[in-house]
């Protein structure tokens, strides 16, 4: 058995959840957000951890698209939810940002001060 500890002080990155609310296959998906974000990730030469996947309508949401991305690099999740932008996400999509500090949630129109 391997056990890992970590002291409460040890950093753990930060992690961004997107909830794009655009019904897609997971072809469509991949094509529109996972390729290209991965894409763009490996060119900011950030060490990252990207999974994206097909939400089902729920609780009154409609079907959608989740985003999670992982780094330790917390600056460069600013400049995915812009990404996340580009590519095509309406504006109330849904953003939070998670780390050992503190975790924010906002739409994509707040982020970007629309």
């Amino acid at each position: 058995m391997l056990v890992a500890t970590e002291t409460p002080d040890a950093p753990r990155g930060a992690m961004l959840f997107a909830e794009i609310p655009l019904a897609m296959t997971v072809t469509e998906m991949n094509r529109t957000f996972e390729h290209p974000l991965g894409a763009w990730l490996s060119q900011q030469e950030a060490d990252f951890s990207l999974r994206c996947f097909v939400l089902p309508s729920r609780q009154g949401r409609p079907p959608g698209i989740g985003v999670e991305v992982q780094t330790d690099e917390v600056g460069v999740l600013a400049f995915v939810v812009e990404k996340i932008a580009e590519l095509g996400a309406p504006p109330e999509t849904r953003i939070e940002i998670e780390s050992d500090k503190a975790t924010v949630e906002m739409t994509l129109a707040e982020a970007a001060g629309i």
